[in-house]
């Protein structure tokens, strides 16, 4: 299992890993929007199995932007990456926006807790990739 992390906050990618080493899950993280897009370019086959995002990323793209640009790409090949948004603030429009996709799950960083983190992994990771855990 493979998952793509976009967060800024070294303190947070630390600990995200920590928690999905545990759960013996891959990552590879990028700490802004530009990094995270090339990284999904390089990544021929676009294993990811989930991506987990800041909302508010350094740098010129947001972690709403990168997710609309790997969306854009997968929609040539008809694969869906989950995905987790996890951000200080999540207001009402961008809730509003992902709504109606069944593959997009919120989470306050300051609800943030080791069980309630992973179950919301696997409830967006695909079922038959849930053996992992």
């Amino acid at each position: 299992m493979k998952v793509l992390i976009l967060e800024d906050d070294n303190s947070m990618i630390k600990l995200y890993n920590h928690w999905l080493k545990k759960a013996n899950i891959d990552i590879e993280y990028c700490s802004n929007g530009e990094e995270a897009m090339g990284s999904y370019l390089k990544d021929q086959n676009h294993n990811f199995d989930l991506i987990i995002a800041d909302l508010h990323l350094e740098g010129s793209k947001t972690g709403e932007q990168v997710i609309n640009f790997l969306k854009g790409m997968e929609v040539k090949s008809d694969e869906t990456t989950p995905v987790l948004f996890l951000s200080a603030f999540i207001d009402k429009e961008i809730r509003t926006k992902f709504k109606k996709e069944k593959n997009v799950k919120f989470m306050e960083k300051k609800n943030i807790g080791y069980s309630n983190f992973i179950q919301r992994v696997e409830s967006l990771i695909k079922p038959s990739k849930k053996s992992g855990f």
